[in-house]
This record gives C-alpha cells, structure tokens and sequence, in this order.
C-alpha cells in the first residue's frame, strides 16, 4: 500500500512538473465569477480542484493553491484549497487551518470538514495531528459526527497514513473505540 502510494504520487508530481504550464492553463480556463449550481458548473469545479491537486505537487504550485484558497467564492473550492494545505509543508499551513477554524467555528458542518482534512492529510505526523485533535476544544467523543469526521476519515480514508509501520494509526484507533464505548456503547 505505501509503495502504492509513493509511485502514484511520484507519477502525479512528475506529470504536473512536465506539464506544469498546460495544467495551469487549463485550471485558469476553468475559473468562473459566479457560483453555478448546474452540472455543468459542478463538473468544472471538480476538473479545477483536480487540477490544482496537481499544480499542488511542484513549488511553484503553492501559490496557485494560497490564491486558490484565498480567492474561493465558495465552499467546494475552500475546502479543496484547506485539503491540500492540510497536505502540505507550506509555511502558512497553521496560519491558515487556525484561520480558517476560527472563521467557521460556529458551524459544525464545516468545522467536520476542517476535522476531516487534517485526519486525511498524507504528512508523516498525521496520527500525532489526529490524536492531538482529540483534545481541541471542538471534538468531543459523545458528537457521532464529531468522531466520524475525525476518526472514521483517518482510519477508514487515510489508507497511507492509518497503515503506518509501527501500528500508531491501529493503537490510535484502539484507545478511540475504547474512550468512545465508555460515552456510546
């Protein structure tokens, strides 16, 4: 699974390198001024988010992402932005999942999904991020949503991550079945 993981996102950094002005061209061409609801509209966003999550792989690729998020008049491009600065070793990715979760700490739809771009991020300190997510102020083990948007996300999403070598993820887990049976059996 982690040699898996490594060729696919070596293949993917490789093409976005080679092809960096042509994907970046495309993505552009993709960039509307109004949100649209219609399929049409929701096809072009994905194409753009997948096309940024290749831009995101090469260096010059962090500032299309920082003014992707930045610039992002809706939600679905918000979030694909903060998934890859979640991802990233980007010097403003604290900066901005703070930001962010203090700009939306009243809604718990979208603070989940802030949860759930931290348990999926591929960084090696993923399951230390996690575990220490379960003491922020937010998360509490008896919000069935709360732990899904956390937990499930990393230990069901986060194949890379979740199968460390060592078994973290696995022991993470474990001690998070245990705290939950003791609120939710």
């Amino acid at each position: 699974s982690a040699g898996l993981h490594r060729a696919r996102e070596a293949l993917i950094k490789r093409l976005a390198e080679t092809h960096f002005d042509a994907l970046l061209t495309r993505y552009n061409s993709e960039a509307v001024a109004e949100f649209d609801l219609s399929q049409a509209g929701k096809s072009s966003r994905r194409l753009r988010n997948t096309l940024l999550s290749y831009l995101a792989t090469t260096p010059k690729g962090e500032k299309v992402v920082l003014d992707h998020y930045r610039a992002a008049n809706n939600m679905t491009d918000r979030m694909a932005a903060l998934f890859l600065i979640a991802h990233s070793e980007m010097s403003a990715r604290e900066g901005i999942l703070e930001s962010f979760y203090e700009s939306w700490q009243d809604n718990a739809l979208v603070i989940d999904k802030w949860f759930a771009a931290q348990a999926l991020s591929k960084r090696a300190d993923t399951v230390d991020r996690v575990r220490a997510l379960t003491a922020h102020p937010a998360f509490t083990y008896k919000n069935p949503n709360r732990v899904r948007s956390l937990v499930s996300s990393f230990s069901m999403m986060n194949q890379v991550r979740f199968h460390t070598a060592g078994g973290e993820g696995y022991r993470f887990l474990a001690e998070t079945i245990v705290a939950v049976d003791k609120v939710n059996p």
